[in-house]
């Protein structure tokens, strides 16, 4: 049998545990053990939890009525989505017109929906919540477009024959 010369380290094979001896230049001798390689990725870091979840008996009664009567709403308004009737409700501009109509409905009293069986002020809510929600997240102009608007405003405005002659 041929004696091993020995080139270096030895590159580490899968295994209970690895043992490697040999040396690298520049090093003196090494004697080490290896875990074995594995492909599993390590999980980040759990975010310290804070409580989603009410912390008070009624906050969570109050929240827990208007889900399930919220959730009402939704399915109503989410087959008609579905079906193409209606737009996206984060860009419906609707949302401002069915709140009229809903307590229009329930000043005249109407008490239940006659598509959803829900009352028309939980719809009136559900839109309310959705012109909340696009207003709280509407994409912000671009930086550009905000600079020409505030020059525009300094010079009069866009219709202004100055700024046609000028390019701007």
């Amino acid at each position: 049998m041929s004696e091993h010369q020995d080139s270096g380290p030895v590159i580490p094979t899968p295994g209970p545990r690895t043992r490697l001896t040999g040396s690298t230049p520049g090093l003196s001798s090494f004697e080490e053990s290896i875990e074995p390689m594995t492909n599993k990725i390590a999980p980040p870091p759990e975010p310290e939890l804070q409580p989603v979840f009410p912390t008070t008996p009624e906050q969570a009664e109050v929240l827990g009525h208007f889900m399930l009567m919220l959730k009402a709403a939704t399915g109503d308004g989410g087959k008609k989505r579905a079906a193409g009737l209606k737009p996206s409700w984060k860009v419906d501009p609707s949302h401002e017109a069915a709140m009229f109509s809903h307590i229009n409905k329930w000043k005249h009293g109407e008490k239940v929906d006659k598509d959803s069986g829900v009352h028309p002020l939980v719809h009136l809510a559900w839109r309310a919540l959705a012109i909340a929600f696009q207003e709280s997240n509407a994409p912000k102009e671009p930086e550009i477009v905000r600079t020409y608007k505030s020059i525009a405003e300094a010079v009069g405005g866009p219709d202004r024959p100055q700024l046609r002659r000028s390019g701007l």
